[in-house]
């Protein structure tokens, strides 16, 4: 496995996996994980909402990619 970490906005970086921190109890994301919540058109924010993901710690969650 090879890791690489990279600055830059991480909606313009080709990656297979990109990794956004979602805290317990935070009603609203900011920072990549706002950027990223924009690009997949608000799907973490609903996950949230619905409870789906709910910030705890080791939770872990796979959301579907777009193309490029």
């Amino acid at each position: 496995m090879e890791l690489t970490v990279a600055g830059g906005s991480l909606t313009t970086q080709q990656a297979d996996t990109i990794v956004i921190e979602v805290a317990e109890g935070q009603s609203r994301l900011t920072g990549a994980a706002a950027q990223v919540d924009q690009a997949l058109d608000g799907l973490v924010t609903e996950m949230m909402r619905s409870g789906v993901i709910k910030g705890r710690a080791g939770e872990v969650h796979s959301l579907p990619g777009r193309d490029p």
